[in-house]
This record gives C-alpha cells, structure tokens and sequence, in this order.
C-alpha cells in the first residue's frame, strides 16, 4: 500500500498491526488527528493573540502598520499576496 498522508500511514499501521508489533484502534487514529489539529489551531490563535496585544501595546506601531496596509492594499482585501508585501506585519511573525 502507498502511503500518501499521515492517515494512510496510520490505517496502514492499523491494518498491518499484527506485523508491526502495533495496535491502533479506530479510536486510537481519531485521538491522534484530533490532537493535530487542536495543536494547530491553538498555535494560529496564541500567534494572533500576541501580535494584537502588541500591536494595542503599541499604538505608534499599530498605526504604521495601518498606514503600510492603507498603502500597499488597495482594493486587494487583506489577500495573502498583499500580507507578504506588508513589510512591518512579516517582522511580528
């Protein structure tokens, strides 16, 4: 069986378990995917968190990267493209 992804490995293990000297129960896969996808979405939330509390820590900075966003994204929307181009929001990451 090709392996593609982190599920396919899994339920390949699931499946060979006997062979690989491991036991994965359907449960057991569930609790994993879960967990990688909360630390996920913890790490994006904690991120932001922190870089809004800076940026209300500091209104001088809050403003420059206001006025950099103003500047660079006219009519883009807040698209990814025009987020890399914003010089002062790459140097909080």
């Amino acid at each position: 069986m090709e392996v593609s992804d982190l599920v396919d490995l899994l339920l390949n293990i699931q499946d060979n378990d006997e062979e690989m000297g491991i036991s994965l129960s359907r449960n057991n896969i569930k609790a994993i995917i879960l967990d990688l996808f909360a630390a996920g979405t913890d790490t994006v939330s904690t991120s932001l968190e922190w870089t809004m509390t800076e940026l209300i820590k500091s209104p001088k900075e809050m403003k420059n990267v206001q006025d950099e966003k103003a500047a660079e994204g006219e009519g883009e929307g807040g698209s990814q493209a025009h987020a890399k181009r914003i010089d002062l929001l790459n140097g909080l990451d």
